[in-house]
């Protein structure tokens, strides 16, 4: 039977105050011999090396949660940003879309009786559309001079 099982740790009572016990013990009943105290020493060594281990690792925890917490709400803040954005060819589309129906709604409202093209209708519909806003097109004769305005 080990020592320990014999004489156990009493609640809230630290590893080196167990190791002490254990020692006074064997000394009053006249037991102590060098193999006692080396068996006690080194179970108290390897008890303590555990609990300094679980008290790390609760520390390292918890500084871990500490941190994690106000990253954890940026990402979701991110999250909802993200699923209310759209990206920017989705965008470009629609706003060339919404450029070609207004300009198309007000030709049409110009045109006469029976949707007949007059010369205002037609100078509407020869407007061109607004230039890319959100996508840059640079087209392949650009000299590095127009290349450098974008840059």
């Amino acid at each position: 039977m080990h020592f320990s099982e014999k004489n156990p740790r009493l609640e809230n009572e630290t590893p080196m105050d167990h190791a002490a016990r254990l020692l006074c013990g064997d000394l009053a009943k006249g037991k102590l011999t060098a193999k006692t105290v080396r068996n006690v020493l080194v179970y108290t060594d390897k008890k303590i090396e555990r609990e300094m281990k679980e008290v790390s690792r609760f520390v390292v925890h918890k500084h871990i949660k500490e941190i994690q917490a106000p990253l954890l709400a940026r990402i979701a803040e991110l999250d909802l940003l993200l699923t209310a954005s759209v990206p920017r060819t989705v965008a470009e589309e629609e706003r060339q879309k919404a450029a070609e129906a207004m300009r198309n709604r007000i030709a049409v409202k110009e045109m006469e009786f029976g949707a007949i093209p007059n010369d205002w209708s037609e100078e509407i519909f020869s407007v061109p559309l607004p230039a890319p806003k959100f996508t840059r097109t640079k087209p392949a004769d650009w000299d590095k001079k127009a290349l450098a305005k974008f840059n």
